[in-house]
């Protein structure tokens, strides 16, 4: 019997079969309803109102096929970007689009009707790279059916989101599997509206070598707990991870971080001016590190520097700027013990310290391989002697200049006249500011050229 026949039924199963009928039929209506409701807020997955299972069953045994939709919304009709330019070139012959319901040719503008626009992504191949793939596109409206997208095999995440000003969270991406992923470069760049990252919570970050820039300027991001249990053994680039995180204030989610293979952690923290202390770092291992420039410039509400007594910064070459403009930092004791005997470049390192009372931590430093000096005690109102410096080794600096500019309360300068000075060494302006008499006494054993000589003290 062919389904629906009635023949032959009695009038009780009749009446049964019809009273089915009319409850299927309501069913159906009420699917129809509600698929007409999920088209108009846009979340059917394809072109042709089919779901995800349905997709599904399309895909052929030996290939891999998948379709994302994205919501965009244009002011106007115009030609907009749809994705950064470097994904689209790195991607162009593994991905179609279909531009609310037409398919187009894969190029990086398109012509977008007025308002809602709906992007459907053909990918025919799991995505190895999405670096780039929404970088600096301000209208998408709607991020969240990136929640199917398979990255299981995505190695390169390198400024997927950066310069997206208006994302605030990023929830669509807490279940995204990235153990194969080795760049997070900038994936947050500039995101300033960033504010809930929980969806990172879980992340298995355990093969990522690079965090640059991550989550650089994130001006709104004010929590980073969910990042506690984040495994980065394996990172050796944290330059500007947290740079210009402006509201941040709580740094103790990092405090189990195991950093021992970063080299690069210039401008990690810099212009994070609500951190008042970094003490949560205090079992860092940065034995590895060779460069540390910048890396709390501008932390303006920083006290003392607590959390640093232990820092093996043996094979740093270079601290330029490390607390530039710190202007609350009082005191330096934690530094008394370190390492800098490889340091190369120690310029600006203090600038604008205006509230550093004592130099006297730094009375044993080796800086026997600086040459760059310039700038580094600049601005230190507060400094009134540096008789603790006698004794050290400054016989490679080429640059001092603005070493000690606008230190207004030195007086006690005779203490380093026995500098071992070199003669073709820069000195401009390096006493600017200071008592014009006080530094030529000095330096009056100095063998540098006269024409240096007037210059160092001059503005």
């Amino acid at each position: 019997m062919g389904c629906g026949d009635s023949k032959g039924l009695t009038a009780q199963e009749t009446t049964i079969n019809n009273k089915n009928a009319k409850q299927n039929s309501s069913k159906n209506d009420e699917s129809k309803v509600k698929e007409k409701n999920a088209t108009k807020n846009n979340i059917i997955l394809t072109e042709n109102n089919t779901t995800k299972d349905d997709i599904n069953k399309d895909i052929g045994n030996n290939e891999y096929k998948d379709k994302i939709n994205l919501i965009y919304y244009a002011d106007y009709p115009a030609v907009y970007p749809i994705f950064g330019e470097n994904f689209v070139k790195n991607n162009k012959d593994n991905i179609d689009l279909i531009i609310n319901g037409k398919q187009n040719e894969l190029v990086n503008k398109y012509l977008l009707i007025k308002g809602e626009n709906i992007i459907t992504l053909v990918i025919k191949n799991k995505l190895t790279d999405l670096s780039h793939m929404f970088y600096g596109i301000k209208f998408v409206k709607n991020f969240s059916e990136l929640k199917y997208l398979d990255v299981s095999q995505t190695e390169k995440f390198s400024e997927m989101f950066a310069s997206c000003m208006q994302l605030t969270d990023i929830n669509f991406i807490s279940n995204w599997k990235v153990t194969n992923s080795k760049s997070f470069c900038r994936m947050f760049y500039f995101c300033q509206s960033l504010i809930d990252i929980k969806a990172l919570e879980n992340w298995d970050v355990s093969n990522c070598e690079n965090f640059f820039c991550m989550f650089y300027k994130c001006s709104s991001l004010s929590d980073i707990k969910p990042l506690y249990n984040w495994n980065v053994s394996n990172g050796s680039y944290f330059q500007g991870m947290f740079s210009e995180c402006e509201k941040l204030t709580d740094i103790s989610a990092l405090q189990n971080w195991n950093v021992s293979k970063g080299i690069y952690f210039n401008s990690m923290f810099s212009g994070c001016s609500g951190v008042t202390s970094f003490i949560s770092l205090k079992n860092w291992n940065v034995s590895n590190g060779k460069e540390f420039n910048n890396m709390f410039y501008q932390c303006t509400s920083l006290m003392d520097s607590r959390g640093f007594e232990n820092w093996d910064m043996s094979k740093a070459n270079s601290l330029s700027g490390m607390f530039f403009r710190c202007s609350n930092l009082s005191e330096i004791k934690s530094l008394i013990n370190w390492d800098v005997s490889n340091c190369k470049d120690f310029s600006s390192m203090f600038y604008g310290c205006s509230f550093l009372l004592s130099l006297r931590p730094l009375k044993n430093w080796n800086v026997s391989n600086g040459t760059k000096f310039d700038s580094m005690f600049g601005e230190a109102f507060q400094i009134a002697s540096i008789a603790v410096l006698r004794n050290w080794n400054v016989s490679n600096g080429i640059n001092f200049r603005f070493m000690f500019f606008r230190c207004e309360n030195l007086i006690n300068i005779f203490a380093i006249d026995n500098w071992n000075i070199s003669k073709e060494a820069d000195f401009t302006s390096m006493f600017t500011g200071c008592d014009k008499s006080e530094v030529m006494k000095g330096i009056k054993k100095w063998n540098i050229l006269k024409d240096q000589l007037e210059l160092i003290t001059k503005i």
